[in-house]
């Protein structure tokens, strides 16, 4: 005679440590390292910690793992760097600061190369709401830091715009460069870019 087991069936899925916010940000290096198109389950696994069958239970899978970590990546920029942007009162200096915090991010062996969005900007994979979030958090918060400039008389006001699209399009080639070209690159266009914004002071 078989004895049945007291225990009850094995419960697949979710452990018991589950803890998503844990997930989400080893899911996040992950992608951040790899890019969204080589970056697999596997590698999912192995930088999360949890089981193929809790991130689709969890996550819908590798799709809503990689929504939701940058997701969580553009939360961190946000507050971290847009929002000091956004928020100074320094002017043409506010972009500076911006800039060394940027090159602390983006070249810091603390992390993988250049920025987790910009790396998969050429990505069909790529989440296009973050994407846009993002870029849009970049142009208008270097636009408020210029408009302060401007209203402080340090740069003229007819300029603004263009400045700010100037700036993005060089921020955004600094990432790339971080990624494909090495930190010492990206640290030399980071230079550019703070001597570029100097020379837009107006001479009084």
């Amino acid at each position: 005679m078989v004895q049945k087991s007291t225990s009850g069936p094995r419960r697949r899925g979710r452990p018991p440590t589950f803890d998503r916010d844990a997930v989400v940000a080893g899911a996040m290096r992950a992608f951040w390292e790899r890019g969204v198109t080589d970056t697999t389950l596997s590698d999912l696994e192995a930088a999360t910690g949890a089981d193929r069958s809790t991130l689709y239970n969890s996550f819908d899978g590798k799709d809503g793992l990689h929504r939701a970590a940058a997701a969580l990546y553009v939360d961190e920029v946000e507050r971290m760097l847009f929002e000091p942007l956004d928020h100074g009162t320094a002017g043409l200096a506010d972009i500076v600061e911006f800039v060394d915090r940027l090159s602390d991010q983006i070249t810091s062996q603390r992390n993988p190369a250049g920025c987790f969005i910009v790396n998969d900007l050429g990505s069909p994979g790529r989440d296009v709401d973050q994407t846009n979030r993002y870029l849009t958090g970049l142009e208008d918060g270097l636009l408020a830091a210029l408009q302060r400039a401007a209203d402080r008389n340090e740069v003229r006001p007819e300029h603004v715009e263009a400045m700010a699209k100037t700036a993005t399009g060089a921020i955004i080639g600094a990432n790339l460069s971080a990624r494909h070209a090495g930190a010492a690159a990206a640290r030399a266009m980071l230079d550019g870019i703070r001597s570029t914004v100097a020379t837009w002071a107006i001479d009084r």
